[in-house]
């Protein structure tokens, strides 16, 4: 059970990760991709979480994928509202 919602979840970050992509190309904002390369990076965390035999620590890198969209979200909101005071 834990397999199908891990796999569940995959596919809800690679929809919203398309979604967003759509959105940047018909607006050309660079925010959108950096959303949608940020839920990539989410679902490919959770692919290796999902396709894992039984959690352990040896799939602990793979959290650097999360680390590294999450790290992306911040620095596209930052770059976002900071470019729009000045």
């Amino acid at each position: 059970m834990t397999q199908f919602l891990s796999g569940m979840n995959t596919m809800g970050f690679l929809i919203a990760g398309l979604f967003f992509w759509r959105f940047w190309r018909k607006s050309a904002d660079s925010l959108f991709i950096a959303f949608s390369v940020a839920f990539f990076l989410f679902a490919l965390d959770q692919l290796f979480h999902a396709t894992a035999a039984e959690p352990s620590t040896s799939y602990s890198w793979s959290f650097f994928f999360s680390l590294a969209g999450f790290g992306l979200l911040i620095y596209a909101v930052l770059r976002k509202n900071l470019n729009r005071t000045r």
